[in-house]
């Protein structure tokens, strides 16, 4: 007796008939008539993206597209699809070029983004890897929600996020050992131009010329990571003459810089390991969670950089939030003082030094008030849940290398967490 048979508790003794299913024909040629537009629902979100894209102004990047009107060459990939693209992936938490480049194979989102348009991964990954635009296209997703009165900057909360970066703990180097491979490396170089000198034909130009690229990168990369060592080794000589250390010989030749990314730091991370890494800093607004500044540095700490942001703030928008809000790691005496300059600082103050600086005193002593408690309780709604959005978006590990590349991954994670704002207040 079969399964069937079974569940339909029939007797062995009956004999029954083949069952009739519908069953899949995969090579049955089909002609259908629609569009692109007739497979997406009239409220997809992808919709709001492009809607999104098209208030934006693209004439930053439109200026350094070659291929013109009546002039021959191929025609550019029109950038409003390729930041569509990347903005559309960050809702559904991809950062992987390669990722993407196959859904716009296979996804009827994607492909609506595309509209026909043939796109690529390395198209893809280039656009977000080269183009400085996003900076101006983040201060621009600010403009868009002020413009339509859903926000005004005057409560801000800063944090740091640390996320690892594209390279492992075992490709960091000392000094030394990266010496002795930048020397094999231009070795290599030199040998290969000999190959290729006294056996032109001995591989296709495609090969040989993949061969120098992948060599001369090799080189590039190494100096790279010794010039990066120098830097650390003089920061660490600094930090250890404000301690009133030595930093001796044996502590210079143990600094160690990654081969695969020079620029990334050994950071602790929020799991209390150690880990090659960037912090990323956020400063938000409070009533929106919208992200108004970024900035990716090497420090593994966040003192310090409550200034910077505050100056960045300044410059895209020409004007300083009335109240800053962070926590403790923040805490330097200057940066206090100078914002407080044209606003109030909310920061826990232990500390028993007040009495040097009148910022820190005031600060202090608001800190105590029931008003100042309570809108400090921003601060963790605000920071903490920017944190989490990205993070659960993909933010977890860098897929590209140094701090530049990585600048322009986290604005385009703030371009997106505020068009997520936009598209929650259509």
């Amino acid at each position: 007796m079969n399964y069937i048979d079974t569940l339909c508790n029939i007797p062995e003794h009956i004999e029954r008939a083949k069952p009739r299913l519908k069953s899949p024909i995969r090579n049955q040629i089909e002609v259908t008539t629609g569009c692109l537009d007739d497979y997406l629902s009239e409220d997809h979100k992808v919709r709001k993206v492009w809607m999104y894209v098209e208030q934006l102004d693209l004439s930053q990047i439109l200026r350094k597209i070659k291929a013109v009107e009546s002039r021959p060459g191929a025609s550019a990939i029109d950038p409003r699809i390729l930041i569509a693209i990347w903005l559309y992936a960050f809702i559904e938490g991809i950062i992987s070029a390669k990722t993407i480049n196959r859904y716009c194979k296979e996804h009827i989102a994607f492909k609506w983004l595309c509209g026909g348009v043939s796109v690529n991964e390395h198209t893809i990954s280039d656009f977000r890897s080269k183009t400085e635009a996003f900076d101006d296209l983040l201060t621009q997703s600010i403009g868009v929600l002020s413009y339509q009165g859903l926000i005004k900057i005057e409560t801000v909360a800063q944090d740091g996020m640390k996320v690892e970066a594209h390279a492992s703990r075992s490709s960091f180097r000392r000094e030394k050992t990266l010496k002795e491979h930048l020397k094999k490396a231009k070795e290599h170089v030199e040998s290969l131009k000999k190959e290729f000198a006294e056996n032109p034909n001995g591989m296709s130009k495609q090969q040989a010329a993949a061969k120098k690229r992948a060599a001369e990168e090799e080189v590039k990369r190494t100096t790279l990571a010794i010039e990066e060592l120098k830097k650390l080794q003089q920061q660490k000589a600094a930090e250890a003459n404000r301690r009133g250390k030595t930093f001796t010989q044996k502590d210079k030749e143990n600094v160690r810089t990654s081969k695969t990314d020079p620029q990334a730091r050994i950071m602790k991370m929020p799991n209390s390991g150690y880990a090659p890494a960037y912090n990323i800093q956020f400063s938000t607004e409070t009533t929106h969670k919208v992200i108004v500044g970024v900035k990716v540095t090497q420090s593994g700490h966040d003192y310090g950089q409550l200034g910077p942001m505050q100056e960045q703030i300044k410059e895209r928008y020409g004007y300083l939030p009335l109240n800053v809000l962070a926590d403790p790691g923040f805490l330097q005496h200057k940066d206090v003082e100078e914002v407080a300059k044209t606003g109030r600082v909310y920061i826990p103050c232990e500390t028993t030094k007040t009495d040097k600086s009148p910022a820190l005193t005031e600060m202090k002593n608001r800190m105590e008030t029931t008003e100042a408690k309570e809108m400090y309780k921003e601060r963790a709604a605000t920071a903490e849940l920017v944190n989490a959005r990205t993070r659960t978006r993909g933010l977890t590990q860098f897929l590209v290398a140094g701090v530049k590349k990585a600048q322009i991954v986290a604005t385009l994670f703030a371009i997106g967490n505020n068009m997520m704002v936009w598209m929650n207040n259509q």
